[in-house]
């Protein structure tokens, strides 16, 4: 899908829950299973996501791909995340070209 977006349009806008946030982390380590959380509210086997991914995962998909990275936002409950996005990040949100 996003091969097909950059096809068409000279950007593409992608965004996604962190599924590496802390909260996640301590759900799944303490808990067992996938975590459900503000970010991440539906149980695995009925989330409207095609996949589970990390700001780690995405950034390598890009490199792997030859997509540049023009813009990265990251965001918490409070507002933006500028400290360890991996770990403190909701949610991300990118702006990427070929």
């Amino acid at each position: 899908m996003i091969s097909e977006a950059l096809r068409i349009g000279k950007k593409a806008i992608i965004g996604f829950p962190n599924f590496a946030h802390i909260e996640a982390r301590i759900l799944l380590c303490f808990g067992g299973r996938a975590p459900i959380m503000s970010s991440l509210p539906y149980s695995w086997y009925s989330t409207p996501n095609l996949r589970f991914l990390a700001v780690k995962d995405f950034r390598d998909f890009c490199r792997e791909k030859g997509y540049k990275i023009l813009s990265a936002h990251y965001l918490g409950a409070r507002g933006k995340i500028h400290f360890l996005p991996n770990l403190f990040a909701l949610n991300a949100i990118f702006v990427i070209t070929k």
